[in-house]
């Protein structure tokens, strides 16, 4: 079977716009990528990776190089006058830790790997007009320092353009949401004298300071403080406002020296109506954006990115049915609903003044000292709360829909050390990992010689699988069956793969 190679245009060329364009690449696919801006953005940005984005980003071969280029940290400060903190160490996965590293730093990487698997990067672009037909989407797109204009049909156009994204306003697409009265001040600044430990955080009634370090040796400042919220947004951040909101809050500057960038911005709460129409898909701040609360607008558009790629790779090899890119929205938009809700709540937290505002803050942060409450925080932050529940099923496993915890695993029919999950996901395949059952996954492969498989080393541990039990799991590492019978696996499996003779062949190129 001869497949059409179908284009894709990816319109922004931030971090999910790089990811996405690249994996879609990986599998094969035919990509252009444009971005309006004629180089990447110096700035750091969003500066942190949690624990499920590098799981994620492992899976696509690119995580080692961006804990080469950060700092690896493992605790996140709770702001109280203790200094406590909340630890990543203890959980089942395979980073127990965050990644502080500057988004320039994080598209570097991301760049590095669109080049190498010949994603066609064109920058200084913009998107002027989009008509989404039913075979096709024509775009018109400008050269912004030529004027130039470019007519040209794709097969399937992706939006990763951001909060003001040209994709969703030409689709006339609503962003539903709200926009706080607050002005809040982030900025990257050396400190002569930083402190210990180097992250650091600080929350009372005047607000909230939190200090980050950053590679090259600055610190991330960001300040949330009560009495000057109401500055405009146009209005300069100066040294001396920084100094004071640090003294004030955490109380001291830390030697404040020199203020190397600084914004001041209000915050949005947004969501798009739609994440699809027709051949035209919404990703990241395009499709949902977030309160800075909890860092969590970065990483929900690395999971849009890992979500949609392998499907639409699919859809256009014919390994997948076309309507498996319905499951994108509605396994997408829920989690970003869900995080709306919850960075609301802890901007609202972290900015709480008066008696009955600071009375809840205290009670908020005393509960964290109970350990359940603590490793539910902890989860939320690093990403592993994330459940589709649309994948699931009366009677399923209390796994499916959800990521598996880390395992050990060994892989069958080649002659490979033992593996984690994420890497077994490198190959872009569906992923059949048992406890004790040879003879299920013997039975299933014949059927599906695409799927690969693996054991459960005996020594593993956060195994729950009971012996002769087996589990599959997406290209993207979402669980979608667990059980002991072979005719339920295939019947599965058969609900997602069309023709597994080419996927396999595919998978192997």
């Amino acid at each position: 079977m001869v497949f059409k190679n179908e284009q894709v245009l990816v319109v922004g060329a931030g971090p999910v716009g790089l990811a996405v364009a690249a994996a879609l690449a990986e599998l094969g696919i035919a990509v252009d990528l444009i971005d309006k801006r004629p180089v990447a953005s110096p700035h750091s940005r969003a500066f942190g990776l949690e624990p499920v984005t590098l799981e994620l980003l492992n899976a696509w071969g690119v995580a080692d190089e961006m804990i080469r280029r950060g700092i690896v940290w493992a605790s996140a400060p709770l702001g109280d006058k203790a200094g406590r903190t909340l630890s990543f160490s203890k959980l089942p996965c395979e980073y127990p830790h965050m990644v502080i590293i500057p988004q320039s730093q994080t598209e570097s990487v991301l760049t590095d790997w669109v080049n190498r698997v010949g994603v066609n990067l064109r920058r200084g672009y913009a998107l002027k007009a989009l008509v989404a037909g039913g075979a096709f989407v024509e775009v018109t797109l400008e050269h912004n320092e030529s004027g130039s204009v470019q007519r040209s049909r794709y097969d399937w156009v992706l939006g990763a353009d951001g909060v003001n994204s040209s994709v969703r306003q030409l689709l006339d697409i609503s962003f539903v949401g709200q926009d706080y009265k607050h002005s809040l001040v982030v900025a990257d600044v050396v400190l002569r004298n930083p402190p210990t430990p180097a992250v650091h955080a600080r929350s009372v009634s005047r607000g909230l300071v939190a200090l980050f370090p950053l590679p090259d040796g600055s610190y991330r400042v960001s300040i949330e403080d009560n009495e000057r919220m109401d500055t405009p947004v146009k209005q300069p951040v100066t040294h001396e406002e920084i100094a004071c909101g640090m003294r004030d809050i955490l109380g001291s500057d830390f030697g404040l020296a020199h203020v190397l960038w600084s914004a001041r911005y209000r915050s949005q709460q947004r969501l798009a109506a739609h994440y699809r129409q027709g051949r035209v898909f919404l990703l990241g701040d395009a499709a949902h954006t977030h309160v800075p609360a909890g860092g969590q607008g970065l990483q929900m558009g690395i999971g849009d990115a890992a979500n949609l790629a392998w499907k639409l790779a699919g859809v256009i090899q014919g390994t997948l049915p076309m309507d498996i890119l319905d499951s994108y929205e509605a396994e997408r938009k829920p989690i970003a609903a869900a995080a709306l809700r919850n960075t609301d709540l802890l901007f609202r937290f972290n900015t709480a003044s008066g008696p009955v505002g600071r009375l809840i803050h205290w009670i908020g942060l005393q509960a964290t000292r109970t350990p359940y409450v603590a490793q539910k925080v902890v989860s939320a932050l690093a990403g592993e709360g994330v459940l589709y529940g649309s994948v699931r099923r009366r009677g399923d496993h209390r796994l499916v829909g959800r990521r598996l915890p880390l395992l050990s695993l060994l892989p069958e029919g080649e002659r490979l050390p033992r593996q984690s999950l994420t890497q077994l996901l490198r190959e872009g395949r569906f992923v059949l990992v048992h406890h004790r059952a040879e003879g299920l996954a013997a039975d299933v492969r014949r059927d599906f010689p695409g799927l690969q498989t693996a054991s459960i080393s005996e020594d593993s541990r956060n195994n729950s699988l009971s012996a002769g039990e087996g589990v599959i799991v997406r290209p993207d590492g979402v669980v979608i069956w667990v059980g002991k019978k072979s005719t339920l696996a295939k019947e599965c499996l058969g609900e997602w793969l069309l023709d597994d003779s080419n996927y396999a062949r595919q998978s192997l190129i």
